[in-house]
């Protein structure tokens, strides 16, 4: 509840939590059952007019860190075999042999 709290305070967005523990048969809310209920119900608003377009699950995350990363690899090989081939062709000019 204390980062629920300091989140909603730090960054001035409206933040509830709903906890249900295994041994207890009825939810925690925070800040309270209604505050819960409104900022789901606006949640809820949001999705309905502007859909899922912007909002991310683990999977669809990970998936374009993914992507992303492959895309700096291939050109980070792509510039290191360009300055490779450049040092080569620079040795050649200099007058060293090839191994």
């Amino acid at each position: 509840m204390k980062k629920a709290k300091e989140l909603s305070t730090l960054c001035g967005v409206k933040v509830s939590a709903v906890i249900k523990s295994c041994d207890n048969a009825e939810p925690e809310f925070w800040p309270s059952k209604e505050g819960a209920e409104a900022v789901h119900s606006e949640f809820m608003k949001v999705v309905e007019t502007q859909g899922f377009s912007k909002m991310h699950n683990h999977e669809s995350y990970l998936l374009e860190r993914i992507q992303k990363d492959g895309e700096k690899a291939r050109r980070l090989h792509a510039e290191n075999r360009e300055i490779e081939l450049r040092e080569v062709m620079f040795d050649l000019l200099k007058g060293k042999t090839l191994m």
